[in-house]
């Protein structure tokens, strides 16, 4: 994390140096176990609060303040690209004069839990697209340039009217289409769940998070604020905030 930091430095303007700075040294301290870290996560916080990509009146006593943070330090830090390269998806749009207008979208793909009864992890990961008809002007394309880069895949994802969870089956593999923006080539990339964030409110305006994770490919591990526990079976009412993808293969078609 700090050589990619440092690597991206280059590029910032001068009003993000500082928040840069003061992450990498966050991430020293945190690896210092005799340094206090209260004095430079709070001036990492300040810092971060002067830029264009954090407010933190959205973080603080909010039911999405996770979601936010976690898409804010992507999108200002670059983070995606130490993984994927320049992995992103992409939305072609149709202007009023016939010409193609094409936009990158966040690195943290955005999705919507459909209200279904017959609902999937498959039909969750489709809805990316869920704008695209037979009638639609916009199309949504995984690009890269180098696919052998992309090793993984981060869904944020919001509740729909009378969505069910307990449906899913995080153990699931899912597929999404890939294209190197380079040669045209296209490939399936087949992807399985890693981590799964969900919320969980103990009490009116408060919301606490447990995550599941999977380190050996067997089972997922539960990560709670006052115990981890391995080999658990996901059994949460509430919809995931967040779906991280591994990617366990690239096929061409």
């Amino acid at each position: 994390m700090i050589s990619h930091l440092e690597n991206i430095s280059a590029s910032f303007p001068p009003e993000k140096i500082e928040s840069l700075q003061e992450f990498v040294n966050l991430i020293r301290t945190a690896h210092t176990p005799q340094q206090p870290t209260a004095g430079v996560m709070k001036r990492f916080f300040t810092t971060l609060d002067k830029t264009n990509h954090f407010y933190l009146r959205k973080i603080i006593g909010t039911a999405q303040g996770t979601s936010y943070f976690y898409d804010a330090m992507h999108r200002l830090f670059e983070i995606e690209k130490i993984n994927n390269g320049d992995f992103s998806l992409t939305r072609e749009s149709i202007r009023a004069d016939g010409s193609k207008k094409v936009e990158q979208q966040s690195d943290i793909l955005h999705i919507l839990l459909p209200d279904a009864d017959d609902m999937d992890l498959q039909a969750l990961v489709n809805t990316y697209s869920r704008k695209t008809d037979a009638s639609s002007t916009q199309r949504y394309q995984f690009q890269t340039s180098d696919e052998k880069a992309v090793q993984t895949v981060n869904f944020m994802v919001g509740p729909g009217v009378g969505s069910k969870t307990d449906q899913l089956n995080f153990n699931d593999t899912v597929t999404i289409p890939v294209v190197n923006r380079i040669s045209g080539k296209k490939f399936t990339a087949t992807l399985k769940a890693k981590a799964i964030v969900f919320p969980k409110s103990s009490q009116p305006g408060v919301t606490h998070y447990v995550s599941y994770l999977k380190y050996d490919g067997k089972g997922f591990s539960l990560h709670n604020d006052w115990r981890v526990a391995d080999g658990i079976e996901i059994q949460e009412n509430n919809y995931p905030e967040l779906i991280s993808f591994s990617v366990v293969k690239m096929e061409s078609n």
